[in-house]
C-alpha cells in the first residue's frame, strides 16, 4: 500500500514508534502517524518555545510507552533538551530534569518502564514515567557514576557507550578510560559484573535471546 500523507516533515531527522505510533523528527516539529483502517492518518506537534533555535534530531520509543522522549540539539551533538512528545493528547513538554553534562548515549530499558542516559563524565541518569492528570512527566529516578577515572583521560574520539538487556533488566556501559565494561542492574542501581579488556573499546551491542513479553489487551 503506498500513501502520501499530507502534513510535510521538512528536513526529516529521527524516527521511533511505540505500539500505536509512529514518530518523525521534524525541523518544525514531530510529525506522528498512526494507521486507521488502512490508511494513515498524520499530524503534526509544534516545536515548543523553550527549544528555541534547535530542533528534535532523534527520537526514542517503546512498545510500553505511551509517550516518545525526543532529543533537541545542535548539528553533532553537545548541549541536549530531552522533550516528551505525546501523540494521544498532540503535546510536547520538556522533562523536568534536564542534562547537566552533555549526554552521549540514550535508551529505553527492556520494559520500557524506565529511559537511560549516560553522559560524558561517566554517569548513568535513569528516568521513570509518572502520570498526574492525565499526563505523563518523566522524573529522575536514580544515578550511578560508572568510572572512577579521570574523565579528562578519555582516549581522543572515544567516549563512554552502553546498551541494553532484551531480557532483563540489566545495561552494559563501556569505559574506554578504565578498558572495560560493567553491567548494571537497574533494579538494585548496583554494578553487578565487572569485565576487563585488553582494549579501549570505542562501542558496544547486546546480543542474545531476547525475552519475549506477555500483551495485554
Amino acid at each position: 500500500m503506498k500513501q502520501l500523507l499530507e502534513v510535510t516533515c521538512p528536513n526529516l531527522h529521527g524516527a521511533a514508534q511505540n505500539h500505536d505510533f509512529v514518530a518523525f523528527g521534524c525541523s518544525d516539529g514531530v510529525l506522528i502517524a498512526h494507521q486507521h483502517g488502512d490508511q494513515y492518518e498524520a499530524d503534526k506537534i509544534a516545536n515548543i518555545d523553550e527549544l528555541g533555535e534547535l530542533r528534535i534530531g532523534a527520537l526514542y520509543g517503546h512498545e510500553a510507552s505511551e509517550a516518545f522522549i525526543g532529543i533537541a540539539s545542535s548539528h553533532g551533538g553537545g548541549p541536549a533538551i530531552l522533550v516528551s512528545v505525546n501523540p494521544h493528547n498532540n503535546e510536547m513538554e520538556t522533562l523536568e530534569w534536564q542534562p547537566t553534562a552533555n549526554p552521549v548515549a540514550y535508551s529505553f530499558s527492556h520494559q520500557g518502564e524506565h529511559f537511560l542516559v549516560l553522559d560524558e563524565q561517566g554517569v548513568l541518569n535513569v528516568l521513570s514515567p509518572h502520570e498526574h492528570d492525565s499526563h505523563i512527566h518523566w522524573e529522575l529516578h536514580s544515578q550511578l557514576d560508572i568510572s572512577e577515572q579521570d574523565v579528562t583521560a578519555m582516549p581522543d574520539g572515544m567516549k563512554f557507550s552502553m546498551t541494553v538487556a532484551q531480557n532483563g533488566l540489566y545495561v552494559y556501559v563501556c569505559d574506554p578510560i578504565a578498558q572495560h565494561v560493567v553491567q548494571i542492574d537497574l533494579q538494585s542501581m548496583t554494578i553487578t559484573s565487572d569485565i576487563e579488556l585488553s582494549f579501549a573499546p570505542s562501542a558496544i551491542t547486546w546480543l542474545g535471546i531476547a525475552e519475549t513479553t506477555q500483551k495485554h489487551h
